[in-house]
Order: C-alpha cells, then structure tokens, then sequence
C-alpha cells in the first residue's frame, strides 16, 4: 500500500432506507448533510445487497 497512487480513509458512515419508498441515504464521517443514493444505479444495489439484504430475524442470531 506504500507504493499506491489512491488514498483510502476509513470513518464512520451511516445508512438510512425508507423502507415505503425505497430511498437510501448515506452519511459519512459525522458531516451534517444526508447524500441521496439514486434508485436504479450500481451503488444502490449493491448497497442495498451488502446492507439490507439479510432478514431481521438473522441479523440478531
């Protein structure tokens, strides 16, 4: 990673889904503004595959 041209940060991010309309929103790092997630792009499913894909039931097991 010493000799890599890209600069990874790693923080605290939040992720919200309204689960009647489907909009996702993101917030990164403690800033204030909420960043919309646009339905129907590769970032908002694979979102949505990674974080909400797994029933409640399993997620607490």
């Amino acid at each position: 990673m010493e000799n890599s041209k890209h600069l990874y940060q790693v923080g605290d991010y939040r992720l919200w889904l309204n689960t009647e309309t489907g909009a996702l929103q993101m917030k990164l790092d403690g800033n204030r503004e909420l960043y919309n997630i646009p339905k129907n792009t590769k970032l908002y499913d694979r979102l949505l595959n990674d974080f909400f894909s797994k029933p409640v039931e399993q997620e607490n097991k």
